[in-house]
């Protein structure tokens, strides 16, 4: 059942990815209609179309890491880029610098793209070579089937993730009109957030998984435990992160800049930043949980409602109408953090754990009743079972 899943899950992928090579092929019109610089523009969109022929591989390879961590292996994945993650910088190195082949500025996303397939490749050995195989099946029909109880979970399982990416890419695309101390300015916090949410971000993966195992498994009791567990945590490393930023806040910016204006403001904003470092680990892990029991579709309405109803219009007026500048973008981002996690909170906490068991359950029947159905039909169609189901 698990493979059935994967390969469901990479038909809709590649499916969803003929509209985004779309998007990506026409990005240089699309950054100047946003009233980006020309050169800007054209650079982008050169480097989007430089990685296009990696982006089908690192789609499958992000199911295919599912797919090992849903069988309990969460090291696969870490093993491999090990491994790929030198072997990029080598391939950056070559194809931006080296003086025979070195092809400059797009020789970047043709690095990144090739190490997207390297990472599938090696990824794909391990199952075949260490560990992974016996969660696959083979090939089978009844990936073409179920859809639309997975994409019934898929779409608002998307739709969280993406609701608060997009809202943090539309706070970068926002700085790049308060001018350049403040983009660059920009730049140094996010990297700095997106480091510091590598913890909770991790956190939230092994809490999706251990709950969804556990509903799966029907032990609504210790999945209810799990998600407790994994909130403790996210609590504790939000405070430890929090402390860490408020410390370091005004040498910080000197790690990434020589600017003085760029540091000065780096550490204008970094306070913010560790403000909701507690409430970004909790929405982070929560959304993980809620992930797990197949409640992902509150967590979607939660960070629409938090980012684009509320926090967005608070932040177009703090920063453009008040003159806050960057303080007023990442005052909205605070906010929104602060309301998703209390929201996400509060649904776990008030979750009906046996009831979700149940629902699982349900689910599972649906899609057993359904593949039954299909190998019924196979079987009347072949009655002398010359033709299997899967390969």
């Amino acid at each position: 059942m698990l493979g059935i899943h994967l390969q469901r899950a990479i038909l809709v992928l590649m499916l969803l990815f003929i509209p985004i090579a779309g998007v990506w092929l026409s990005s240089e019109h699309i950054f100047s209609l946003l009233g980006q610089e020309p050169e800007l523009s054209r650079h982008a969109a050169l480097f989007l179309k430089g990685l296009m022929p990696g982006a089908p591989a690192f789609l499958i390879f992000e199911c295919v890491k599912k797919y090992l961590q849903a069988q309990g292996n969460m090291h696969a994945s870490t093993y491999v880029l090990l491994i790929a993650s030198p072997l990029n910088v080598v391939l950056n190195y070559t194809l931006v610098w080296n003086k025979y082949i070195g092809l400059g500025y797009i020789g970047a996303p043709i690095a990144t793209a090739i190490s997207y397939w390297n990472m599938l490749i090696l990824l794909l050995l391990y199952i075949r070579f260490v560990d992974g195989k016996q969660g696959w099946g083979g090939w089978s029909r009844d990936a073409f089937t179920g859809w639309p109880t997975f994409l019934k979970l898929a779409i608002p399982g998307v739709m969280m993730v993406c609701t608060e990416w997009w809202a943090f890419e539309v706070v970068s695309l926002a700085a790049s009109y308060l001018g350049t101390i403040n983009l660059a300015a920009q730049s140094v916090v996010v990297q700095t957030s997106a480091l510091l949410y590598t913890i909770p971000f991790g956190i939230s993966i092994a809490a999706s998984n251990r709950v969804g195992n556990l509903i799966g498994m029907g032990d609504h009791r210790s999945a209810k435990i799990a998600s407790r567990v994994s909130l403790a945590l996210a609590i504790i490393f939000g405070m430890t992160n929090s402390t860490m930023l408020l410390l370091l806040k005004d040498r910080w910016g000197r790690l990434f800049s020589e600017d003085v204006d760029v540091v000065k403001t780096v550490a204008m904003v970094l306070p913010l930043v560790a403000l909701f470092q507690i409430s970004d680990g909790i929405a982070g892990v929560a959304g993980g949980v809620l992930r797990g029991v197949g409640l992902q579709h509150l967590g979607a309405y939660l960070n629409l409602i938090a980012y684009y109803v509320v926090a967005f219009p608070i932040g177009y007026v703090l920063t453009f109408k008040l003159g806050y500048g960057l303080k007023g973008l990442w005052s909205s981002l605070c906010l929104a953090l602060w309301m998703v996690s209390a929201g996400e909170f509060w649904v776990i906490v008030k979750t009906n754990w046996p009831k979700e068991v149940e629902k699982c359950r349900t689910r599972n029947d649906i899609l057993a009743k359904r593949r039954a159905s299909l190998q019924a039909e196979i079987d009347a169609e072949f009655p002398e079972g010359g033709h299997s189901h899967s390969a």
